[in-house]
């Protein structure tokens, strides 16, 4: 019964393939990919390796047609896998149910659901079903092999357990493991901002800057980039024009990108605070309008609320109470944000308009949870 839950739920989900993804790959496509990532699991469980280690992994590439090689074998492979277990699953019924474990255990996460390709984390489970197979192997192995199989399995954890340490000290040292996460995945954006960010609470702007650019000009998803690059204001007064210009044309040609609204949202606070007085607020609205004109990036609902909200605080800080209360409401509108709309309400009351604060406390109550653990 679960499993024909599960097989209706991702039934349910089939119209959503002919749906834009928001990503740089369909749904289709991540699909077909999946087969071989199986495989990239096992591999990852089987043979301990350090590079694979790191918690970014959006460099990953998608398989683009079924008639792509990798996907006939992985798809032919795990099919003749699953048959001689069938076939065998009276005498070895250990290896049948670990195989049928770990392929249960990604059944909805290795599917048409958008979510991104490849995260080690949704091995955790289903790797119960992998090493359950190798230990019963290990147990049932004959007596005159048993001594040499088990001093084998004893290195092999003992190899493990070194390399468990090997990350967790790695990773207990951010600045050595942006560094190390950089070299190791130079093609993912992630790694290149986490490196970014590091080197921007050290205070060195400008190898932040530098890593920032770089990943604009690598990644046809470079916005968000470009505007963190430009907000850090590495140049000098005549180059803004120039600057600005490049951040509005890598506008013009970017995909959805999930940080941007709260990227615009971190260059009007930058502005506010005094963090590069070269920037203005005709600077934002400026970017503003380019993302308006995207439609890949104006059609995202939280990117629609970003806005509003930056425009609420460039309002709220040139004393344009009227125009940030505007611009508040309607950034709540578009999110349903509870936080948002009692900002609204707070200011409203503070103004002494008593009669507007209590009638839109009224809606938001509309939308407040009916259970407070719960939240629904």
């Amino acid at each position: 019964l679960p499993t024909l839950i599960i097989a209706a739920y991702l039934v349910s989900k089939i119209p959503q393939l002919l749906e834009p993804s928001g990503r740089a790959y369909t749904l289709i496509e991540r699909a077909i990919t999946q087969p071989w990532i199986l495989w990239e699991y096992v591999l990852n469980l089987i043979i301990p390796r350090t590079t694979v280690n790191s918690p970014f992994f959006d460099d990953h590439t998608a398989l683009h047609t079924v008639l792509d090689s990798y996907f006939y074998l992985s798809i032919t492979v795990w099919c003749a896998i699953l048959f001689f277990a069938y076939r065998l699953k009276d005498s070895h019924s250990f290896a049948f149910f670990g195989l049928l474990f770990f392929l249960a255990g990604h059944l909805l996460e290795s599917s048409i659901l958008n979510l991104e390709l490849f995260f080690p984390h949704r091995n955790y489970v289903p790797a119960f079903g992998l090493y359950f197979v190798m230990a019963c192997l290990v147990v049932s192995v004959q007596a005159n092999f048993k001594r040499m199989l088990m001093a084998g399995t004893a290195l092999y954890l003992l190899i493990n357990g070194l390399l468990v340490w090997s990350v967790t000290t790695l990773w207990g040292t951010p600045p050595l493991a942006a560094e190390m996460w950089a070299i190791h995945k130079e093609s993912s954006p992630r790694a290149q901002h986490f490196l970014a960010a590091i080197k921007l609470e050290e205070g060195d702007k400008e190898t932040a800057q530098r890593f920032l650019s770089r990943i604009a000009a690598k990644t046809d998803r470079s916005a968000m980039y470009s505007i963190q690059s430009f907000m850090l204001c590495q140049f000098a007064e005549h180059e803004k024009a120039a600057q600005l210009d490049q951040v509005l044309q890598s506008i013009k040609t970017a995909r959805h990108e999930n940080g941007l609204g709260l990227t615009l949202e971190l260059l009007v606070e930058t502005i506010v605070a005094g963090g590069c007085p070269m920037l203005s607020g005709a600077d934002v609205e400026r970017i503003i309008a380019a993302v308006l004109l995207n439609p890949d990036l104006s059609a995202d609902k939280n990117t629609q609320a970003s806005i509003a909200n930056s425009r609420a605080k460039l309002a709220y800080a040139r004393d344009d109470i009227t125009r940030a209360i505007e611009y508040g409401w309607q950034a709540y509108k578009i999110s349903r944000n509870l936080d948002m709309g009692l900002a609204v309400v707070a200011q409203l009351a503070s103004n002494l308009d008593f009669g507007n604060s209590i009638t839109r406390l009224e809606e938001l109550r509309e939308d407040a949870p009916s259970h407070l653990v719960r939240g629904y």
